[in-house]
């Protein structure tokens, strides 16, 4: 109350500052931005913005969303991505072709009623002489393919704001190096989320300060490129497959977000992957922490890092359906109410004790036993060094003093298993499994100990084995590994009797404790 007293608007003065303590005045200056107008962030991805009759859609959003002054943060329309990939390959046996591209591009802008803007037939251009110099050198480095899949993101951000003007909406094309966006050095993954060039700190302070003025008065709408951003020597940089929803995450941080609201053309975060359970329900809330497990364990709904910013701030996300925009779609906020743990009771019902089902297929997993005597000291010291000498991430782990059981995904980067086998071969004995898939249940630990039950009991009325299992690690799921052949069998039947079709979206769970 006494910082909101003493704040009238105008920044801290230097003889305030002079009489109080450096931490009073960030409580101040807080105080006063929590009072400031704020913006909304709205991420439409590429599925949402594929063609006339969707941007047509978005457009609506956005015009509805006006009064929560928007940020909107866009993908590459439909799959313009892939379309410069392929263009890529092409150049490096000679072809150079970008008919494809520009016919798309031309053909959205037909159906909206607008010519493609000079600004980007001037992207055109450059990437025609691009994809020559490809063909002349007959190599694409990392680099160079983050610089040509930059373009599908610089297009659509001009040809929607084209249109969006057209509608009565202040849009200016920007993209996000102009806000302040910087990552390190390194290129992002054509094929996973991973990217080796990250988000520097700075970058939040830069947005910040483009945006604040935004935020006090609002007289344009931003329409910002996605997943691309520039280094610190000004190169080009892509934050991996889908880091759309991590760009709108960090400007979402950087301002104090009303929202961050991720548009897709789903109505939210599902309990289950609808094309292996069509009866996959929507889920209404999620914790940050369990939307983590969910993304990072194989909902694609998010990027795997695009939560964090905000909750480090506690911005919360919201994940909507373009299509029908009505729907609530899946909220991400802190926290949610505590379920009751569940009590015996044949026949007694328990609402929400598993929040939602994910997987991830083709795992590969290590088994490795140290070929030396019991109590090897520092066997696990050099295991996990070579896996740091690799750059190789692991998912789920199992250890005992001298052997270790883990698990590699090798869609969130690529891993030469082969050469990281031979390494480890020097040290312990090695059994390589492929093939596997890893289910997760996302359900809180309080209520793990009787899920647990109903899932083993369940797998052994499937015949099924256990290959690994996990759980103390995180507070919010439990994760084990089955043949790959099997895993839509034991999603379906697991998620029939978790969600039964007559109960709450919630979910419920129905055995005999």
């Amino acid at each position: 109350v006494a910082a909101m007293s003493i704040a009238s608007g105008a920044m801290t003065s230097p003889s305030l500052a002079r009489v109080m303590s450096a931490e009073a005045l960030a409580m101040m200056e807080q105080a006063m931005e929590e009072q400031e107008p704020r913006l909304t962030i709205m991420k439409f991805g590429g599925s949402s913005i594929q063609d006339a009759e969707s941007i047509r859609r978005v457009t609506r959003i956005v015009l509805d969303g006006m009064r929560g002054n928007p940020v909107v943060v866009l993908s590459a329309m439909g799959k313009t991505t892939n379309m410069l990939l392929t263009a890529a390959d092409s150049a490096l046996k000679g072809v150079v072709d970008i008919a494809p591209i520009v016919d798309f591009t031309r053909g959205i802008a037909e159906g909206l009623g607008i010519e493609v803007p000079q600004t980007v037939e001037e992207l055109f251009q450059q990437l025609s002489k691009v994809l020559t110099g490809i063909s002349l050198l007959e190599d694409v480095t990392p680099r160079i393919q983050d610089f040509i899949v930059s373009f599908g993101e610089r297009i659509s951000v001009r040809v929607l704001s084209e249109f969006f003007k057209t509608q009565g909406i202040a849009a200016k094309a920007t993209d996000a190096w102009e806000l302040g966006m910087v990552t390190s050095r390194g290129a992002g993954s054509s094929g996973s989320a991973h990217s080796d060039a990250m988000v520097l700190a700075e970058s939040y302070q830069h947005i910040k300060a483009s945006l604040r003025p935004l935020a006090r008065s609002y007289d344009h709408t931003p329409v910002v490129t996605g997943y691309i951003a520039k280094d610190v020597d000004g190169k080009i940089t892509t934050l991996g497959r889908d880091g759309s929803d991590l760009s709108a995450s960090i400007i979402g941080a950087s301002v104090r977000a009303v929202e961050v609201q991720i548009w897709k053309d789903v109505c939210g975060v599902l309990t289950c992957d609808p094309r292996v359970v069509p009866t996959a329900v929507p889920v209404e809330l999620l914790t940050f922490e369990e939307a983590a497990e969910l993304t990072y364990f194989g909902s694609k709904v998010v990027h795997p890092h695009a939560l964090l910013p905000i909750q480090r701030v506690g911005v919360p996300m919201v994940v909507k359906s373009s299509i029908d925009p009505s729907a609530p779609g899946t909220r991400i906020a802190p926290t949610r109410p505590q379920i009751e743990r569940p009590t015996a009771g044949a026949g007694k019902k328990f609402i929400g004790v598993v929040t939602a089902i994910s997987m991830k297929r083709e795992i590969t997993m290590l088994d490795i036993s140290s070929t030396r005597m019991l109590g090897q000291h520092g066997f696990l010291a050099k295991t996990f060094s070579l896996f740091d000498k690799f750059g190789v991430s692991v998912d789920v782990i199992a250890t005992s003093e001298v052997s270790v059981s883990l698990t590699l995904d090798p869609h969130f980067k690529t891993v030469d298993i082969g050469s990281l086998t031979k390494a480890l071969e020097r040290i312990a004995n090695v059994v390589v499994s492929e093939d596997l898939g890893l289910i997760t249940l996302i359900v809180a630990k309080a209520h793990s100990t009787p899920v647990m039950r109903l899932v083993m009991d369940t797998l052994d009325d499937m015949g099924i084995d256990v290959k690994l299992l996990s759980h103390g690690a995180s507070k919010v799921n439990i994760s084990f590994l089955v043949d790959n052949a099997v895993v839509d069998d034991v999603i379906l039947r697991l998620h029939n009797i978790l969600f039964p079709a007559d109960e709450s979206p919630e979910g419920s769970l129905t055995p005999d404790f």
